[in-house]
């Protein structure tokens, strides 16, 4: 018997807000976990350019990570396993767009933005300066400047789309940008609507994890005192779980805490080995929450590609012939 599944808001918000979900599979969040803990490791490092090479690192990491995520909501969604070589090969078969889509689409505002600054050097032309710098910008200045704001506001939104589409539907790149803009520019209170769910959904389950990570990481400094041959100070252990959350809400917690009436945090191994695990706890719990933020754009990529070319959640745009979706119902007389 054909069955056919509720296609309205309730159903789009239900599958975007199911986003950590995908991110908790290992597949998914291992290869971001490692991710984040490399970046954290540069981070750290005392190197030249440190700053500009974590930022490139990170323009060229985030349409990866994204990329890696949609292809597990999409092996989610379907209610199969594909193995790490699998997603890895179809992930390398669309990397140059995977790299090449989003990274235009950022850096085409800051062209044209860099171009109306750059008219401004006419101001230093000697004797007429100032009349060229002021027909700069009532007319080249102001037309890039425009320019680069309409397509920041239009273009810069698509840029998760883009990357989950360059895995999800491959085709040109060129196809695959004017697909993601055409969402935008369609559906945008879907779009606005879903990031607000997925940043919700997100932000709610790293809640989560990080109060059971806590739990986990308090037992285990408590275990390492008792190992040690000293008493466990149960409001230090709580300090130490505290240093996996952010900084404000860790420091009104801690506020809330008594003094801790032991010695300070226990023998010099015990306080280092909860260091050690609260770092790679914390950098767990950072790779699960962008793993579910990304989770959640693959997702509303779906949601949106249903919405505007009627194209069911688990099928490609060049599986649904005639453009007939697979969740529309069948021709009359063929039910079974």
């Amino acid at each position: 018997m054909w069955i056919r599944p509720t296609d309205g808001a309730e159903s789009a918000f239900a599958l975007v807000a199911e986003a950590p979900r995908s991110a908790l599979r290992p597949a998914t969040l291992v290869p971001v976990w490692l991710g984040v803990l490399g970046l954290d490791a540069l981070g750290r490092a005392d190197l030249p350019w440190r700053t500009p090479c974590l930022a490139g690192l990170l323009l060229l990491a985030l349409p990866v990570a994204q990329g890696w995520v949609a292809l597990g909501v999409e092996a989610d969604l379907a209610g199969r396993r594909t193995g790490l070589g699998e997603r890895a090969r179809r992930l390398r078969s669309r990397l140059s767009s995977l790299l090449l889509v989003p990274l235009v689409t950022v850096f085409t505002p800051a062209l044209l933005a860099a171009i109306a600054v750059g008219g401004a050097l006419l101001g230093l032309v000697p004797g007429a300066g100032k009349w060229l710098l002021g027909a700069w910008v009532a007319t080249g200045g102001a037309a890039f400047a425009l320019l680069a704001a309409a397509w920041a506001a239009a273009a810069v939104p698509a840029v998760p789309l883009e990357a989950a589409g360059s895995v999800l539907d491959p085709g040109a790149s060129m196809e695959v940008a004017a697909r993601a803009l055409g969402y935008v520019r369609r559906r945008p209170l879907l779009l606005a609507c879903g990031w607000l769910g997925a940043l919700a959904a997100a932000a709610a389950a790293c809640a989560m994890l990080l109060f059971v990570l806590s739990l986990a990481l308090a037992c285990l400094h408590a275990a390492l005192e008792v190992g040690c041959g000293t008493m466990p100070d149960p409001v230090e252990a709580a300090r130490h779980a505290l240093g996996l959350w952010p900084e404000p809400v860790a420091a009104w917690a801690r506020g809330l805490l008594p003094a801790s009436g032991g010695a300070g945090g226990g023998p010099v191994f015990s306080a280092q080995a909860a260091r050690v695990a609260s770092h790679l706890l914390g950098t767990l719990a950072a790779a699960f929450l962008a793993a579910a933020v990304l989770s959640g754009q693959a997702r509303l990529y779906l949601v949106l590609r249903r919405a505007v070319d009627a194209v069911a959640l688990r099928a490609s745009p060049r599986q649904s012939g005639g453009g007939r979706s697979a969740e529309q119902p069948p021709p009359p007389g063929t039910e079974h």
